[in-house]
């Protein structure tokens, strides 16, 4: 989904994105410890538009509050190309977080990708599994299942609707389903990021995709009912509330 956006706009002449895909410079430390493993890399194997990326991110010690304006520089290397932050843990921002990036960033586009909750928690599932967080034996039992489910951050971006409801109130959001993106990629590729008011870019080359997509386990019929359990219906979020 998100791999597939960045892929789009990161080949994308009229746009400049920086190199390592997610940030995570709201509601974390910036930048992290993977992040600036990633970014020693780039400053000696990137483009020079990517090593004036790495280098300046690299300058900043790690923080929780940087302000915005640490934020703008990140993005300095775009030059007047259309520029942005494919993050998917920013789903899980509170509402006022929101209403502060409001504030700073009056004139920010947001898109969302959306995917079946099931599907994506499965998919959970499997990365957590696959990087040795969560025991496989977890698969076995139905409670066992639905408590992982129901657990943070799993539990957070598994209902798309909590994270509308939150930015809808203070940016317009352009939903793009992964469904049309599996189904019609190219024609997503069109008109979606097109309508979400990016006037200026013409989305219409060929669609290139560099991810290469990690081995999963199959969803059974039982894993598929007890995630449905576990994800229905939706409750009101305890962490963020509205």
């Amino acid at each position: 989904g998100t791999h597939w956006l960045f892929d789009q706009l990161r080949t994308h002449p009229q746009f400049w994105l920086p190199p390592n895909k997610e940030l995570h410079f709201f509601g974390g430390s910036f930048p992290s410890e993977k992040s600036r493993r990633i970014l020693e890399k780039l400053e000696t194997q990137g483009d020079e538009a990517d090593r004036a990326f790495a280098a300046g991110a690299l300058s900043w010690p790690k923080r929780q509050d940087h302000g915005i304006d640490v934020y703008r520089t990140l993005f300095s290397p775009a030059a007047g190309r259309l520029t942005g932050d494919i993050t998917p843990a920013y789903c899980r921002l509170p509402n006022r977080q929101v209403d502060a990036i409001r504030q700073m960033l009056p004139r920010l586009r947001v898109v969302l990708m959306v995917r079946d909750p099931v599907l994506r928690a499965w998919t959970a599932v499997n990365d957590a599994i696959a990087d040795g967080k969560l025991d496989p034996s977890a698969l076995d039992s139905t409670d066992r299942l639905i408590e992982v489910l129901k657990t943070p951050p799993s539990a957070d971006r598994s209902f798309p609707s909590w994270t509308y409801r939150r930015w809808s109130r203070h940016f317009p959001v352009r939903v793009v389903l992964l469904d049309d993106v599996i189904a019609e990629p190219a024609r997503t590729r069109r008109g979606r990021p097109a309508s979400c008011r990016m006037r200026r870019a013409h989305l219409h080359r060929t669609v290139f995709s560099r991810s290469q997509p990690r081995s999963r386990l199959p969803c059974p019929s039982p894993a598929r009912r007890s995630a449905c359990s576990g994800l229905s219906p939706c409750p009101r979020s305890p962490a963020h509330p509205p």
